[in-house]
């Protein structure tokens, strides 16, 4: 059962908007050759710290930060749902050694990102106009921050032996819910980013 939800979940929304993406105009190579050519010119404005550059360092820093949640984040994704939508079976072997050493990087990046970007994805009057790119980037990011709490939780919960084999089953399902949700929100804050980029050359949320 889960992994028809799963599919419905992650896979339908991630071919849509991909295609919806390819319509416009922008194809997948080009975000991937973005995001890390992006990478790699904030590696290169953070080299040369001088406590006279200390925002501007600050501010590359903090992009850094966003790059390197997504790239755990899209591991963890992959770790953790080839196994449940292609096989049908829960995540085993090297799917599942990967995704236990990166959960505690993302669990830690994902913290400094909701500490460090929450203020800039406050909401503000403007952003209830019609369509407004900015709004729907906002309301992902904190759907993103609400279900990682859960997703995360769940797993350090079950590491204390307090729960019997129903509170773990139940740990496992919160876990598997959270994660759902947690994964529409980074696809859907994505394409959102995307489109904010390719219509107007900035990037404004980072």
């Amino acid at each position: 059962m889960y992994q028809f939800i799963a599919f419905a979940f992650i896979i339908i929304p991630a071919v849509y908007l991909g295609r919806t993406l390819y319509k416009r105009g922008v194809k997948i190579k080009s975000i991937y050759d973005a995001f890390f050519n992006g990478l790699k010119i904030e590696f290169k404005a953070i080299r040369n710290f001088t406590l006279a550059n200390l925002m501007d360092q600050l501010f590359h820093l903090r992009r850094i930060l966003y790059f390197l949640t997504v790239i755990l984040a899209s591991i963890l994704i992959l770790t953790g749902f080839i196994p449940v939508i292609l096989l049908g079976k829960h995540i085993f072997g090297i799917f599942l050694l990967i995704h236990v050493l990166v959960a505690p990087f993302f669990c830690i990046t994902t913290a400094l990102l909701i500490l460090l970007f929450a203020n800039q994805h406050t909401f503000l009057m403007k952003d209830y106009e019609i369509s407004s790119l900015e709004l729907y980037q906002k309301i992902s990011f904190w759907v993103f921050a609400f279900f990682s709490i859960p997703a995360i939780l769940s797993v350090a919960l079950s590491l204390f032996p307090i729960f019997g084999t129903d509170g773990l089953g139940n740990l496992l399902l919160l876990h598997q819910i959270s994660v759902l949700f947690l994964t529409l929100s980074l696809i859907l804050h994505s394409y959102f980013l995307i489109i904010s980029i390719t219509e107007n050359n900035t990037v404004k949320i980072l």
